[in-house]
């Protein structure tokens, strides 16, 4: 008897409560996930990008038995806060000239990383070989949520289709087609098993479920830094779905908590994490900003978890974009808000959903928002927008009003609409089009620079780039697409907002911006706001010098004059600036000379607005 009352504190008190509705089969989550795979398909097609390269460089030397890089596991370390390796980068073109020297973005994610030796072990040459190894892991994740939803669901109807409305989510295109975001799907993975290890054992006292469901925990966080997101549903189950004492509800979350813990311990000890970068925020040791940048960062995620495609309304007039987003948030929003307000104070399944996904997107607002990380939220926001459809559904074939059934009829329709079909459809389109749309955001190889081989030997100067990355990447589309790439490449500023350029002598050009620079958040990337320039600070590079001018009331550089050691007009500076469509050539002014350079239409390649000159 005592043994009996022993295994009942230690979940057996839950079998008492009931069980899900089982209308479906584990065969139809096998067709669900198979569908979501097959929607993705055209993931295959897509080549490598971005931070492909550096584990590609990683894990290629690691394979080849070269010891001058770091070991393979280091592949996520984009920034080590070394000042002496920030500023020789620095100063060769290879960082922004406002990189901070202590900046460090540093990421522990060798369970991902090992994803990729096996890539480059095998098939290192079969980039769509790498693709078919993340489509089976996304289809892993779009399995599992099933297996969740199928535990957690008391509807039948409701499990099955939140597991339909996960796997043909448009946001897992950028996890699905980039290689190096591979790891976003197997923290999902992992933290699913964790999940169902740790149902199985609360509800049915599954003994093995106790020490499973931490090393699948440290298994997501060692994929990627989101698997924290998991600790939002541990708590929400011991809230909501546990039934035992609190004190053993309590006792439950203490294996999450403690691999919580030592992975943070571990974490910071090794030198990992953020420090000085306004992209990547540290809750820690910089909570003002992390919190500053907090409502900014939940209210969009939350705007694409709820919203149409991010590529639909990109592809809109602005003005229509703005409107046909607004009216879905009302609708959708504004239902799943309803939802809660309405059904959520007494139905603890409604609850325990609103409140993991919310949670779960408060550590992703210390990354850089995207899509892309809404991995773990999206699963409690598949699941409310399936309560969602029942619930509307159910109102417009049971509610009294007439009112209530037409709004009934029309909220699930549109949720139908936007999150079964266009997000279907988007999923197809956005795993082939991410690696040439939205990750590489039109990159350019700046044509205007011809296909002389000297250019090896000379320099690119960028006055004014779309965004700091998209400058940056102008060498390695011109070596993507064979053409000769430029000995360095040099960012002077970014972003939208109209710039004056003046030259004061031969040697040097002075750049004024009304609101300051480095408010494109690539820029940003390389310095955040709690690093500011002092007026009179000096960047030596090694062939001109950045002096700060004049700085914004938050630090931000206004007006900076850089001098060269050469006359701008020789043949081995190649000034370029965008106008809206593309790179062309910077018409430098003659002494005195001022020349503005205007924005440009957000959305809109048709309208091209090239610098000119204004007054003498």
């Amino acid at each position: 008897m005592r043994k009996e009352g022993q295994r009942e504190a230690r979940g057996g008190a839950n079998r008492g409560r009931k069980r899900p509705e089982r209308r479906f089969s584990r065969l139809h989550l096998v067709w669900i996930s198979a569908l979501g795979v097959t929607l993705a398909l055209p993931s295959l097609t897509v080549e490598l990008l971005l931070d492909d390269f550096v584990i590609k460089a990683y894990v290629t030397a690691f394979l080849s038995g070269e010891s001058e890089l770091a070991p393979w596991w280091y592949a996520g370390i984009l920034m080590d806060g070394n000042p002496e390796v920030t500023i020789w980068k620095r100063s060769v073109s290879l960082l922004p000239w406002w990189t901070l020297p202590e900046v460090r973005i540093a990421f522990l994610r060798p369970v991902g990383v090992l994803s990729c030796v096996l890539d480059y072990a095998l098939w290192p040459d079969a980039v769509w070989a790498m693709h078919l190894q993340s489509l089976a892991w996304y289809g892993g994740l779009c399995l599992l949520a099933g297996l969740f939803y199928r535990r957690l669901c008391g509807d039948g109807r409701i499990a099955l289709l939140a597991a339909l409305l996960y796997a043909v989510d448009d946001l897992h295109s950028t996890p699905a087609a980039w290689i190096a975001n591979r790891n976003t799907t197997m923290a999902g993975c992992f933290g699913l098993l964790a999940l169902l290890a740790h149902d199985r054992w609360r509800r049915e006292g599954w003994r093995p479920g106790w020490w499973l469901q931490p090393l699948a925990l440290l298994a997501s966080l060692l994929s990627a830094e989101m698997g924290i997101c998991l600790l939002a549903y541990y708590f929400a189950y011991a809230l909501f779905y546990d039934r035992t004492p609190l004190r053993s509800r309590l006792l439950s979350l203490l294996p999450a908590l403690s691999t919580v813990t030592v992975w943070q311990l571990a974490y910071n000890a090794f030198g990992f994490g953020s420090l000085g970068s306004g992209s990547y925020l540290d809750p820690v040791r910089h909570p003002e900003l992390f919190l500053s940048e907090l409502p900014f960062r939940l209210g969009w995620m939350s705007v694409w978890q709820f919203g149409l495609p991010i590529s639909l309304l990109n592809r809109l007039q602005p003005t229509v974009s703005w409107l046909v987003l607004g009216a879905v948030l009302a609708v959708v929003g504004g239902g799943v808000l309803w939802l809660l307000l309405r059904r959520g104070w007494r139905e603890a399944e409604i609850r325990f959903w609103g409140i993991s996904s919310a949670a779960a997107l408060i550590p992703l607002a210390a990354s850089i928002p995207g899509e892309r990380l809404l991995t773990l939220s999206g699963i409690g926001a598949s699941a409310l927008l399936a309560h969602l459809m029942v619930w509307s559904a159910d109102a417009w074939r049971d509610a009294a009003s007439e009112a209530v059934r037409r709004l009934g009829l029309f909220t699930a329709a549109l949720t139908v609409l936007v999150h079964l079909v266009i997000a279907s459809i988007f999923l197809s389109l956005d795993s082939y089009f991410v690696g040439r749309d939205f990750i590489n955001m039109g990159f350019s190889v700046a044509s205007v620079l011809g296909n002389e081989p000297r250019l090896a030997d000379q320099d690119v100067v960028v006055v004014n780039a779309p965004n700091t990355l998209h400058g940056m990447m102008i060498p390695e589309q011109r070596r993507k697409h064979g053409l000769p790439v430029p000995g360095r490449t040099w960012i002077l500023g970014s972003g939208n907002r109209e710039r004056l350029v003046t030259r004061p002598d031969a040697t040097t050009l002075e750049l004024y911006a009304e609101q300051g620079y480095l408010l494109d958040p690539f820029a940003a990337h390389f310095r955040g706001p709690g690093h500011p320039f002092e007026r009179g600070e000096e960047i030596e590079l090694l062939n001109h010098t950045v002096t700060v001018e004049e700085v914004t009331d938050d630090g931000r550089p206004r007006r900076v004059r850089v001098r060269f050691q050469l006359p701008l007009e020789q043949p081995v500076l190649h000034f370029l600036v965008w106008d809206g469509s593309d790179y062309l050539r910077f018409p430098l002014p003659d002494i005195g000379q001022k020349v503005v350079i205007p924005p440009w239409p957000i959305g809109r390649t048709d309208i091209v607005r090239p610098p000119r000159l204004i007054e003498r």
